[in-house]
């Protein structure tokens, strides 16, 4: 019997001798992905939030009475400084009170990590927008640009300019 313990114990030795290399690898790998994670999670609040003001200059236009005259109203930079790290702004409501964002009726009601902007030139069927995010996750100074660009297409309606873009070449996040 003491024979048959010894055999059983050097084969559990041997099959954690086996395991636990290749379980640090997997955590290693899984570790190093992290950021990449997060950058993903905390994208998602700028492709969310750019989605959220697009439909909101599309609703502008589509209840404006008088089209000739139309203009995008122009909102920020909010908050006034790009946040830097990953510690989120805190919600406010009062940074959303500025007249652009009111008259869309825009406000971020959780914790965010961009500084939002609304830039906007023309009239009627040549109003045209911008809107930027912009964020310094690793606090570097070199800030992440999430843009979306649009305006009125010869059927007179809003579309936007070629989707979203980003510039990765100023971003380390």
């Amino acid at each position: 019997m003491h024979k048959n313990v010894s055999h059983s114990i050097g084969i559990v030795a041997l099959l954690l001798a086996l395991i636990i290399p290749m379980l640090g690898a997997t955590c290693s790998r899984k570790m190093k992905k992290m950021p990449e994670y997060r950058r993903q999670l905390w994208t998602a609040e700028v492709d969310e939030n750019l989605d959220r003001i697009y439909q909101a200059l599309v609703y502008q236009w589509k209840h404006s009475k008088d089209k000739d005259n139309f203009q995008f109203p122009s909102a920020g930079p909010t908050p006034a400084r790009v946040p830097c790290g990953t510690k989120p702004h805190p919600a406010s409501a009062t940074l959303w009170h500025s007249a652009g964002w009111k008259q869309l009726g825009f406000t971020i009601k959780k914790p965010f990590r961009y500084q939002y902007r609304i830039l906007t030139s023309g009239k009627g069927k040549t109003a045209a927008f911008t809107i930027r995010a912009y964020g310094d996750l690793d606090c570097d100074g070199q800030y992440a640009t999430y843009e979306l660009m649009g305006g009125i297409n010869a059927k007179g309606q809003v579309h936007d300019f070629g989707g979203k873009k980003f510039d990765e070449a100023k971003a380390t996040e």
